[in-house]
């Protein structure tokens, strides 16, 4: 597998995980706002985390889309799953793609130098960084038409909430061998 697949591959990791972020986000209820204690008590132990199952599942959901889109070979829907200024870095290039004009045209060469090529994600993790950041991780296997042994590659995403919906910022892939 080519470098530039690569990066195409884990872009779209990202996108995917950004989309699912920002469902989850805009369909947050007012319940789930949290008061926040400020107590000068240092023996007193900490508050619980707030609950982000919604956010969690956000950030599925649009990971589930980028596969669709993956699998469909839909380069542009995988593109607006970024920041305007999002990046995306494959595992053989030094310098990102910059800008979502940049990320499609590299899903679209993908997808034109690999017809057919699926991918599926193994357990990605998500963890919250931030109210309004989180970082995904997990593997990648793409299946090429033609090929019997799938490629993997290791991702991390990087997703912003931006006015109530979530995108990917940065998108990194590497070998997982």
């Amino acid at each position: 597998m080519n470098d530039r697949m690569h990066r195409i591959l884990f872009a779209g990791m990202i996108l995917l995980l950004a989309a699912g972020v920002t469902i989850l986000f805009t369909r947050r209820q007012v319940s789930d706002n949290v008061a926040v204690v400020v107590s000068t008590d240092h023996e007193s132990p900490p508050a619980s985390p707030p609950n982000r199952q919604a956010d969690k599942a956000a950030i599925e959901k649009l990971t589930q889309e980028f596969v669709k889109a993956f699998n469909e070979g839909d380069a542009k829907a995988i593109a607006s799953m970024y920041r305007a200024e999002g990046e995306y870095y494959d595992e053989k290039t030094v310098e990102p793609f910059h800008g979502r004009a940049e990320i499609e045209k590299a899903y679209t060469d993908l997808f034109r130098e690999r017809p057919g090529s699926t991918i599926e994600l193994a357990n990605p993790t998500i963890r919250f960084l931030s109210h309004d950041s989180a970082m995904q991780e997990g593997v990648s296997q793409r299946k090429t038409a033609g090929s019997e042994t799938p490629a993997r590659t290791r991702f991390s995403s990087h997703w912003l909430r931006e006015a109530g919906a979530w995108r990917v910022a940065l998108t990194r892939e590497w070998r997982a061998d």
